[in-house]
C-alpha cells in the first residue's frame, strides 16, 4: 500500500496538565510488565514458559516497561484526533474500536527496534470488539518534557519504491515536545531509539477495524 501521507501530527497539541495527569494516573494506579512481541504473546497463548534466552532474545528487539488502561477520560480528548488523521491523510480506513492504551516507559538505554504494529492475521478473540479485526491506525503521544530526557527517538522507515533503492529512515522531530500526537498505519515500520539520559513517559494505541476487502 502506497501512502501518500506516512503520518499525521501535532506538535504540542495537549496540555501539559494533561500529560501530567496521564503520567500521574498510570504511575499511582497500574502495575507494570516487561513490554513483549508478537513472538512471546505467541507463546504464552499455547501455554509455553518464556525461558531466559526468550527474554535476552525479546531485550535485542524490545525493552520497555508498560501498563494498560481504558480511561474514558483519556480516550475522549484522543479520539477525535485519530478520525481527523484518518480523513486528512486521506487513509480513509474503516475504524470501530480503539484498544486499550499503552502506557510505556523506557529507562536509561531502554528502546524498541523496528517493527509495525499491524499482524498477520485478525484476531480471534471473544470479545467481539477484536474478534476478526485487525490493527489498522496507530498513534503515539508524548507526554515527557522533552528536556528531561534525551534518545527516545521515533523513526520511520519510508521506503516506497524498489527494495534495492537505500533505505529512507525519517527521524520524527514532530513527536519530540510534550503534548504531541504522531498518527499513522499500523503497518508502518519504525522504531524508538534508545534513551540516552532520563526516562520517556508515551501513550500507544492501536485502532482496529475489520479486515480491508
Amino acid at each position: 500500500m502506497i501512502l501518500k501521507y506516512n503520518f499525521w501530527f501535532w506538535k504540542k497539541e495537549l496540555s501539559k496538565k494533561f500529560c501530567e495527569d496521564v503520567i500521574n494516573f498510570h504511575l499511582q494506579h497500574k502495575d507494570f510488565k516487561p513490554g513483549i512481541t508478537g513472538t512471546e504473546v505467541k507463546k504464552l497463548e499455547e501455554g509455553k514458559k518464556i525461558e531466559d534466552k526468550d527474554i535476552e532474545d525479546l531485550h535485542k528487539q524490545r525493552n520497555s516497561n508498560v501498563t494498560f488502561s481504558s480511561e474514558p477520560w483519556i480516550i475522549n480528548e484522543i479520539s477525535p484526533y485519530i478520525d481527523f488523521a484518518n480523513k486528512n491523510a486521506e487513509w480513509n480506513f474503516e475504524l470501530d474500536w480503539i484498544e486499550p492504551l499503552q502506557f510505556t516507559v523506557y529507562n536509561l538505554n531502554q528502546h524498541y527496534n523496528w517493527h509495525v504494529d499491524s499482524w498477520n492475521e485478525p484476531y480471534v478473540h471473544n470479545n467481539p470488539n477484536f474478534d476478526k479485526k485487525i490493527r489498522k491506525l496507530s498513534f503515539i503521544i508524548s507526554l515527557q518534557d522533552e528536556n528531561k530526557y534525551e534518545g527516545g527517538d521515533l523513526f520511520f522507515d519510508t521506503n516506497i519504491n524498489s527494495p534495492d533503492e537505500k533505505r529512507k529512515f525519517f527521524k520524527c522531530e514532530e513527536l519530540k515536545p510534550q503534548g504531541s500526537i504522531v498518527v499513522f498505519p499500523s503497518h508502518v515500520w519504525h522504531k524508538v531509539s534508545k534513551v540516552t539520559k532520563g526516562l520517556r513517559y508515551s501513550l500507544v494505541g492501536w485502532v482496529l477495524g475489520k479486515p480491508y476487502k
